[in-house]
C-alpha cells in the first residue's frame, strides 16, 4: 500500500479494484459451485490470499497517507446458464487534491 500511494501524484486520482469474495455465492445453491468454492477458500488460506481484501482496502491507504478516500462497491449478478457467477468487488477511489496530509 505505501508503494502504491508513493507512486500516485498529488492532484491526480487512484483507483484500487480489489475482489471481496462475500457475495460469491449461486442462487439458487448449486453443489458444484458449493465444492468450487471450498477448494478455492483452501487454497486461498494455503497460499495467504486475503479473498476479503475489498472490504479492508480503505482502510488500509488511509494508514498509507492517503487522504478523502471513498469506496464504490460493484456487484454482478449473472443468472444461471450464463458465463459467469454472482461476482463482488469493489473499488476505492481518492479524490484530486488531497493525497497526503496537508497537501
Amino acid at each position: 500500500m505505501r508503494e502504491a500511494a508513493r507512486l500516485v501524484r498529488p492532484g491526480r486520482d487512484g483507483i484500487f479494484h480489489e475482489a471481496d469474495w462475500l457475495a460469491h455465492v449461486s442462487t439458487p445453491p448449486l453443489e458444484a459451485w458449493n465444492r468450487l468454492r471450498e477448494a478455492i477458500d483452501l487454497y486461498a488460506a494455503a497460499a495467504g490470499v486475503d479473498l476479503f481484501i475489498g472490504r479492508r482496502l480503505p482502510r488500509l491507504l488511509r494508514e498509507a497517507g492517503l487522504t478523502d478516500v471513498r469506496l464504490r462497491p460493484i456487484v454482478g449478478v449473472f443468472e444461471r446458464g450464463t458465463s459467469a457467477a454472482r461476482s463482488c468487488s469493489t473499488s476505492s477511489t481518492t479524490s484530486t487534491g488531497r493525497w497526503w496530509p496537508g497537501a
